[in-house]
């Protein structure tokens, strides 16, 4: 079944899966063959071998769902926090690692961070599941990474809150912050047009030529949606979409080679900025500016989602990356000074209310 479900949640890719694995692609057509022959030959993929039969869909909800439970019963019983999170919260993740082992020293008389006797009761001891750029699909994190977190395989999770909390509700939600969409503008260009004081409208964002998340990607979608309901004379995503990527780096290099404008969150983007520490030499040449929509922001909320009733060392941590995420200034729906990597904004622009491209909590 492991075999399956990665093969499954890697494009149907044989050769990907025995990567992963470290397996023999051989190996793995052999193991997928002996599942096959379990079901009386019922195929489990469609006949392009591109994607899953309407069965081996089934065989892959129900797989993966023995798979997060087996998980979460062999951790039965453990102090160890899990955090399941996207590439984009490692500097938050770290930073809350960081503090808590720091804390633990200090509490310590004689101890050193990296020491185990005389543990306090309070230590919180956490391990990381690091999700793919991928998982940023919102179908794909609302199925395996949320229904990890439900099946116990995982103890927090940081990205979109999700969609449904049960009924009774078995999901507790932690605001984190809110990001916005931001744009990558020449510099130059930024200050011709005066796009670093007030940011790049809308109806303006889709005369250029895009460099864009896919459109499983929530930001995607909110941008999108946005469009759809505000611009009249949308030339179109063909005409507007010169290039998807989940990748941030594959998108960054496109727009500094002038293929296009990148647009994607500001957490996201963050990395990218002048002056942090993955930026590279042509960061400075660029301005990252909010998208707006008659003056006000898109923005979209991060959430700490963990089960309901999760014990006070998952709020320790929740505590913790709130406190992280105040002294980044990582929140857009903070004061403009506050936020690093972008243009002061003007003091009235801040009072304004921001529109949350997420309808409610939810999206």
């Amino acid at each position: 079944m492991r075999v399956f479900v990665s093969v499954a949640e890697l494009d149907c890719s044989v050769s990907r899966a025995a990567d992963e694995l470290r397996q023999t692609p051989n190996a793995v057509r052999q193991n997928l063959d002996l599942l096959q022959s379990a079901f009386a030959g019922r195929s489990l993929f469609a006949q392009d071998r591109r994607g899953l039969s309407v069965f081996g869909t089934e065989v892959y909800r129900q797989a993966r769902e023995m798979m997060d439970r087996w998980g979460a019963l062999s951790d039965a019983g453990s102090s160890t926090l899990r955090i399941t999170f996207l590439p984009q919260h490692a500097h938050l993740v770290s930073a809350v690692m960081r503090r808590l082992r720091v804390t633990v020293a200090d509490e310590r008389p004689g101890g050193d961070a990296g020491g185990r006797d005389g543990r306090s009761d309070d230590h919180i001891e956490c391990t990381t599941n690091v999700l793919g750029e991928q998982d940023r699909s919102m179908v794909v994190f609302e199925e395996n990474v949320i229904g990890s977190l439900l099946h116990g395989a995982t103890d927090l999770v940081i990205g979109p809150p999700p969609r449904r909390v049960g009924d009774p509700p078995a999901l507790d939600r932690h605001r984190l912050y809110t990001s916005r969409l931001e744009a990558m503008i020449d510099s130059a260009e930024a200050e011709a047009e005066a796009e670093a004081e007030h940011g790049i409208e809308l109806r303006d964002l889709v005369r250029r030529r895009l460099l864009v998340p896919p459109l499983p990607a929530r930001s995607r979608q909110m941008l999108e949606r946005e469009i759809a309901e505000h611009i009249a004379d949308d030339p179109g995503i063909a005409a507007r979409v010169a290039h998807e990527a989940y990748g941030t780096k594959v998108l960054v290099a496109f727009g500094q080679d002038g293929h296009g404008t990148v647009v994607v969150p500001s957490d996201i983007a963050l990395p990218f900025k002048s002056g942090s520490s993955f930026a590279g030499t042509r960061a400075g040449s660029f301005r990252w500016v909010p998208v707006r929509r008659d003056g006000v922001d898109l923005t979209q909320e991060v959430y700490a989602t963990t089960r309901v009733d999760p014990g006070e060392r998952a709020l320790r941590v929740v505590r913790e990356l709130r406190a992280v995420v105040r002294e980044t200034g990582l929140d857009a729906a903070a004061e403009p000074r506050e936020r690093p990597g972008t243009p002061d904004l003007a003091r009235g622009a801040a009072a304004r209310a921001a529109v949350t491209g997420a309808r409610g909590p939810s999206a």
